[in-house]
């Protein structure tokens, strides 16, 4: 009995680490920000920056420049270090945090899991949002369907959808590729009500 239920958990976890894919959004592909500050919202980060890690607290504000083809980093007011790649790094089940661009000022906005900044070597700031396959076709869900409806069955063929345009297109997708943040948008289908016409009623003249 032991052993079953041991090789049952065991077919469970290795499942799950087959079923799990990071994916490489890139964010805020349509603007050039050249600072911005990362805040903790929920759950834990640590941060990544040359050889130097630091654990984030949920009050831990961290701003980040582009600065000679490098990213400047500060935690309130203080230079913590400055290097090619900034990695924020997402600990625990549950994590997410939010981007505010100051340069130039731009929404603020939520992400799930990790997040890498560069520079894009033009002077500005390359946002790439590491994140689980499946937190990342809820987010799709959420920012298409937000407001829409509290119908539960819509949000779930909506995850039908952008889950099936995912599966069509990931045999084309390595695991280093950044995806840009619109390429698993479903594809909507218009749906249009319509009346059946009916046969016209025949005419005294034709009844006859």
């Amino acid at each position: 009995m032991r052993k079953k239920i041991c090789f049952l958990f065991c077919a469970l976890l290795f499942c799950t680490a087959v079923s799990s894919q990071t994916l490489r959004i890139r964010v805020f592909s349509q603007q050039q920000i050249k600072e911005a500050v990362f805040i903790p919202s929920f759950g834990h980060y640590s941060m990544e920056v040359s050889d130097k890690k630091v654990k984030l607290s949920k009050t831990t504000k961290v701003s980040v420049r582009e600065q000679s083809a490098k990213v400047e980093v500060r935690i309130g007011d203080t230079l913590f270090a400055s290097g090619e790649k900034v990695r924020f790094c997402a600990e625990g089940l549950k994590s997410f945090f939010c981007i505010k661009p100051l340069n130039p000022a731009v929404a603020e906005r939520r992400y799930d899991d990790g997040l890498e900044i560069s520079s894009d070597k033009k002077g500005n700031l390359l946002f790439i949002n590491t994140v689980e396959q499946e937190n990342y076709i809820a987010g799709v869900v959420q920012s298409e369907t937000w407001g829409a409806t509290k119908n539960i069955d819509f949000f779930k063929v909506q995850a039908v959808c952008c889950r099936n345009y995912y599966c069509e297109i990931s045999a084309s997708i390595q695991k280093t590729d950044i995806i840009y943040a619109t390429t698993f948008t479903a594809k909507h289908t218009k749906l249009v009500q319509t009346t059946p016409k009916l046969p016209k009623e025949p005419t005294t003249a034709e009844a006859k």
